[in-house]
C-alpha cells in the first residue's frame, strides 16, 4: 500500500487490487472527509494476470497543485517494467503514462515524491555485478522528465530506494545492511 495527503489534509491510498481472475493492477481511493472514502478507481490497466502477490506495490505523492503522481511495476505479458503516470482529477484518470527504467535491468521499487512544483522518481537496477540508484525529475506536473541520473552504485546487496523530505531537502535512503546508512542529498532548496 501506499499512502499521501491531498494539500486539504485528506487521505488518498493506492494498492495493488486482484481484478477479475487474477488481475494484478492498483487502485486509488481519495476521501469526501476524515471518515467516508469516495469511488474507488482503477490506476493502472496493465491486466498482469498472476495467481500470487508480487510484493511490488505502488508509490504516490500528491503535489501542492493536487496533481497525484504514481509509479508502479507490473510484469504484464504486453506491457511489463516501471511505470509513471500522473492524475489532474483526484485519480479519477490517470495519463502521461511514462515507462522508467530499463525492464531488461531488473529495473524495480521506484517511489515518488514532490515537492513544490518539482516532481522526484528513484528506483534501482542490477546489471554487471552491481546495483544502481537511479533518479528523474519532472519540473512541469509530470508532463516531461528529465533523462536518468545514476544517483548511486554498489557491489552489495541493497534495501529498496525510497524518497523523503524536510520541506527544504530531498534525499533517498539506499542502505547496504552491515554498511554506514546512506541518506543522499537530491535537491537543496
Amino acid at each position: 500500500m501506499a499512502m499521501d495527503f491531498e494539500p486539504q489534509g485528506l487521505p488518498v491510498i493506492s494498492w495493488r487490487h486482484i481484478y477479475g481472475n487474477n488481475i494484478r493492477d492498483h487502485s486509488i481511493v481519495s476521501f469526501k472527509n476524515k471518515k467516508q472514502p469516495n469511488k474507488l478507481h482503477r490506476l493502472s490497466f496493465d491486466n498482469w494476470k498472476i495467481a500470487g502477490c508480487p510484493h511490488h506495490g505502488p508509490a504516490i505523492s500528491i503535489d501542492k497543485h493536487n496533481v497525484y503522481h504514481a509509479v508502479w511495476f507490473n510484469n504484464a505479458e504486453k506491457r511489463h517494467g516501471l511505470f509513471y503516470a500522473n492524475s489532474h482529477d483526484r485519480g479519477q484518470t490517470f495519463r502521461s503514462i511514462l515507462q522508467v527504467g530499463n525492464y531488461a535491468n531488473k529495473a524495480s521499487h521506484a517511489d515518488i515524491l514532490t515537492l513544490n512544483n518539482v516532481a522526484y522518481i528513484v528506483w534501482q537496477e542490477y546489471a554487471a555485478s552491481r546495483y544502481k540508484m537511479f533518479i528523474l525529475k519532472s519540473v512541469d506536473k509530470g508532463n516531461s522528465w528529465s533523462k536518468p541520473v545514476l544517483a548511486a552504485e554498489t557491489v552489495h546487496k541493497p534495501d529498496y530506494p525510497f524518497l523523503l523530505t524536510d520541506g527544504q531537502a530531498v534525499f533517498s535512503s539506499w542502505h547496504v545492511p552491515g554498511r554506514p546508512y546512506r541518506l543522499i542529498l537530491l535537491k537543496q532548496k
